[in-house]
């Protein structure tokens, strides 16, 4: 299970216990454009190619950028990043990326996972 702590979690600091150090975070969006339509169309096509892009491309890409997944939901997740330039870069990477596969051909009939990524 995930490491579930606010968003603005507190640490204590080390040379100060009893002194907080708050540490902010940046918490990028990730969502499935349409996944109830894909999910309609064949659950077990759309659940297979989302682990596929999980662990090929969206997971590989949040690891360099330093991101955590902070709650995954049922069509996405919730990513917290140090650093809005990591979010961003992780969102443009995955971005690219999707659009690079979405190119290439794929050995069977084509069904895509569209992805939507924010950060607030």
């Amino acid at each position: 299970m995930s490491d579930l702590r606010s968003p603005l979690s507190c640490d204590v600091d080390r040379r100060d216990p009893q002194r907080p150090v708050y540490v902010c975070a940046v918490i990028l969006v990730a969502d499935i454009v349409i996944y109830d339509r894909l999910a309609g169309a064949g659950e077990d096509r759309t659940l297979a190619r989302l682990r596929t892009l999980r662990s090929v491309l969206i997971d590989p890409t949040n690891a360099v950028h330093h991101g955590r997944i902070v709650q995954p939901t049922g069509d996405g997740s919730l990513i917290e990043f140090r650093s809005v330039v990591d979010a961003a870069r992780c969102a443009i990477e995955v971005q690219n990326g999707l659009v690079e596969r979405k190119r290439r051909p794929a050995a069977g009939p084509p069904h895509r996972v569209p992805r939507r990524y924010s950060s607030w």
